[in-house]
């Protein structure tokens, strides 16, 4: 049996949590409703808050180009020691791609694809074959 102490709850942790102060930000940019791109950053500073730093990148172009009608890129890293991009696959980091194809008039073939980089063995590094986690989406769409 446990007892009700031995478990950690949110509640508990935030409180034995010092203050922090942070900046939180984001900046837009839309160019005529077909390129949209935004970078927003979290940056928690006190002495609890050593990994309190987070980037996220996201690219959307509508692009009408053949059977090709969109595509968007994603990158993120969360929970980072630094606010910089050091390794493109540090450990907590995310990229993803989507794609979106015409196959018809109203027919829509969807692709997405995404790798998340975890230090599964604690050294600090990731191992690109070993370590990271590929995921892989497809669908169609009918539009009626």
């Amino acid at each position: 049996d446990y007892e009700r102490d031995e478990f950690m709850t949110k509640k508990r942790f935030v409180k034995g949590l010092g203050p922090a102060n942070g900046i939180n930000g984001e900046v837009e940019l839309n160019v005529k409703r077909r390129v949209k791109t935004s970078v927003k950053w979290q940056n928690i500073i006190g002495e609890d808050y050593k990994n309190g730093k987070s980037l996220w990148l996201k690219l959307w172009v509508d692009t009408q180009w053949g059977r090709l009608e969109n595509f968007s890129l994603g990158y993120s890293r969360t929970k980072q020691e630094r606010l910089s991009i050091r390794k493109f696959y540090d450990p907590g980091t995310k990229a993803n791609l989507a794609m979106t194809f015409r196959l018809g008039k109203r027919w829509y073939f969807i692709a997405k694809y995404a790798e998340t980089y975890k230090d599964k063995d604690g050294d600090g590094q990731v191992n690109w074959l070993k370590e990271t986690k590929h995921s892989f989406g497809a669908g169609l769409k009918y539009l009626h």
